[in-house]
């Protein structure tokens, strides 16, 4: 965010009627996005279907933007992380289902946090992990 000190009165007036309306909305979708990624979980079982690739698809890439929008850094994180795997993949075989449950634990728990110091170094590592899944080179920006 700018410098109040450099704002507009009426411009700060907004952006603080802005914030205002993050913090009432944020825990709520707090809770939406917690029902997302149980839905995730649930998808990621369906096994090869294309229709349920572009289901996970499309809902990771929601999750993944609006995390991050939110706040919640670390499941924008790992939902990108997921969603280049997701992209890179033609489709779902026994083997992506435990990755996509890797990923929606991970960003579960990371947005119910707070996260103490080792949570947030596992959570890390996961994610540096996670972009290891797709090869270099692939357009993957979903």
């Amino acid at each position: 965010m700018s410098d109040r000190a450099t704002l507009h009165p009426d411009l700060e007036l907004r952006v603080a009627r802005a914030e205002a309306a993050i913090a009432v909305i944020k825990p709520k979708f707090q809770v939406a996005l917690v029902k997302d990624l149980a839905r995730l979980g649930t998808l990621g079982d369906a096994g090869t279907a294309g229709e349920t690739l572009e289901d996970l698809r499309a809902l990771i890439h929601d999750i993944k933007g609006n995390a991050g929008g939110f706040g919640f850094n670390l499941v924008s994180e790992i939902a990108a992380g997921l969603n280049a795997y997701l992209v890179a993949i033609p489709n779902l075989g026994p083997l992506d289902a435990g990755i996509v449950h890797d990923h929606c634990n991970s960003m579960t728990i990371a947005a119910t946090g707070p996260l103490d110091a080792d949570q947030n170094r596992q959570i890390e590592e996961f994610i540096r992990l996670s972009q290891q899944l797709v090869p270099k080179g692939i357009d993957n920006d979903g």
